[in-house]
């Protein structure tokens, strides 16, 4: 039972001291603290009896990784029948690479001329200063009181707004209820 007792103290000592000392397991099955074992000792590894060293210091921040989100929302906004661009949502972003999505919830509202012809239409872009992301017209029926749930998402490496510009197509005007657009930095682009 000494021999035990004695042990698990050698033990813990060697865990605790902060010089660079080996356990050897003498033939005879003693423990014993040395700067290196002997020709008939081998070395005992601490961690086989759940001993821990001390924590060492710690270690410097890594670099912040490539994912940083913008976001922003809209609501209530009218399209008037004239076709005028109105930019619905726009997010400032620094340079970098980007997934950029778009999202809006419209209704058809009654054409003061009368029943329509032709077709509402979103006529809708998510862009940038050097590029456009995502671009379609989206029909919708000849119906008044009809909601639309778009989406628009693009890809773009650079600085700046992202914008996401829609107007009311073939004449007919329209209401957007809400809507919410994402800006996510990424390591790069494929």
């Amino acid at each position: 039972m000494m021999r035990v007792i004695v042990g698990w103290v050698v033990l813990a000592m060697a865990a605790t001291s902060g010089e660079a000392a080996v356990v050897c397991k003498k033939k005879s099955g003693a423990l014993v603290v040395r700067d290196e074992c002997r020709k008939k000792e081998s070395s005992v590894v601490l961690s086989d009896f759940g001993a821990v060293g001390p924590q060492g210091p710690a270690g410097a921040d890594g670099p912040i990784g490539p994912s940083n989100g913008y976001a922003t929302s809209m609501s209530d906004v009218d399209l008037l029948e004239n076709g005028t661009q109105v930019t619905l949502m726009s997010i400032e972003v620094p340079d970098g690479s980007y997934v950029a999505t778009a999202h809006i919830q419209g209704i058809t509202i009654t054409d003061p001329d009368g029943p329509p012809g032709n077709n509402y239409r979103y006529d809708c872009t998510l862009l940038t200063d050097a590029a456009i992301l995502d671009s379609w017209q989206a029909r919708v029926g000849t119906t008044s009181g009809v909601e639309s749930y778009l989406t628009f998402t693009g890809g773009f490496t650079g600085s700046g707004p992202i914008q996401l510009v829609c107007s009311a197509g073939n004449g007919h005007p329209l209401h957007i209820n809400g809507g919410s657009m994402t800006a996510v930095k990424v390591g790069s682009l494929n």
